[in-house]
């Protein structure tokens, strides 16, 4: 992608509107991986103080670089593939109502009665369709993410209401 060459001189969506125009990509893609080591050097400063301002609560100099290098990187990562869900989602609703529109158009517009079944029933199934992904994320969210910040699974075993009913019993004795 060269995105470090200044043939990219395109404004940054949202980046350029916060911080003004000089945030051209080349600048931002520069100017990224040192931030982000500069971001992390000041979180292990901060827990390597905290640790010594707070010595009953454990953790030495290695356990907070180890945290940071390895755990909160790991975290931001999977947040950021997490988001970029997303953004694929929203690729995949342009997608289907491109498909839809350009349909309805070839069948003739608002002038045929074809294309106004297809623009009506077409849209009505993309909703069927991205409720069905909503309502499966819903679902993601709350076993993953919720359920396991908070269920802890350390009660009673489960028993039923009903005693197991036993009727019969069969012994098998061995014949001499």
């Amino acid at each position: 992608m060269n995105m470090y060459s200044r043939v990219h001189d395109e404004p940054v969506p949202w980046v350029t509107i916060l911080v003004g125009d000089w945030a051209r990509v080349w600048i931002v893609a520069r100017i990224a991986i040192p931030v982000t080591i500069g971001c992390m050097a000041m979180i292990m400063v901060g827990g390597i103080l905290h640790n010594k301002r707070h010595p009953g609560e454990g953790g030495s100099i290695m356990n907070v670089v180890i945290e940071v290098l390895l755990v909160k990187t790991v975290e931001l990562l999977s947040h950021t593939i997490s988001y970029a869900r997303i953004g694929i989602m929203l690729l995949v609703h342009a997608a289907l109502l491109l498909t839809v529109n350009n349909s309805y158009h070839s069948m003739g517009g608002a002038e045929s009665v074809g294309g106004l079944a297809l623009i009506i029933g077409g849209n009505l199934g993309i909703m069927m369709i991205e409720g069905l992904i909503v309502y499966i994320q819903s679902l993601r969210l709350h076993l993953y993410e919720f359920f396991t910040k908070w269920y802890d699974g350390g009660g009673k075993p489960f028993k039923k209401i009903a005693p197991e009913m036993l009727y019969n019993q069969l012994l098998w004795k061995k014949r001499d």
